[in-house]
């Protein structure tokens, strides 16, 4: 069972409005549990809070979806803090929303359909 801040009313919205059919919404929720605890997933606290206020009024988000990706933003400064820029470079923000999306894409990476790590390498020497 996922918890009650997982993507799974998203998912449950998108078959709703018909974005996807009933199988695919059901081959996504099975996707996602299968893979939930491979998520980072940090906690919402005062800092978050706080992060996710300043990009809900800069970007016009919902509340929810500044908290989303104000949590992607610390991952990835976790994962550059280490040092790594692999890691920081593997940090991708992934979200069902088109306002939400276009405002993550000008703060970090965003993950396109169909990009690989050895796609998202070959595009960046090229």
């Amino acid at each position: 069972m996922l918890p009650p801040s997982s993507p799974t009313p998203r998912l449950a919205r998108h078959r709703r409005e018909g974005v996807f059919s009933a199988e695919e919404h059901r081959d996504a929720v099975e996707a996602l549990d299968e893979d939930w605890e491979t998520f980072e997933k940090p906690e919402v606290t005062e800092g978050v809070a706080r992060a996710a206020g300043g990009l809900a009024e800069e970007h016009e988000l919902r509340g929810f979806d500044a908290i989303h990706l104000a949590s992607a933003l610390l991952i990835r400064t976790a994962s550059s803090g280490q040092g790594d820029e692999e890691a920081e470079g593997a940090v991708h923000f992934l979200g069902f929303d088109s306002n939400l999306t276009k405002a993550a894409k000008k703060v970090m990476r965003v993950y396109e359909p169909g990009e690989t790590p050895d796609s998202r390498n070959q595009s960046d020497k090229g």
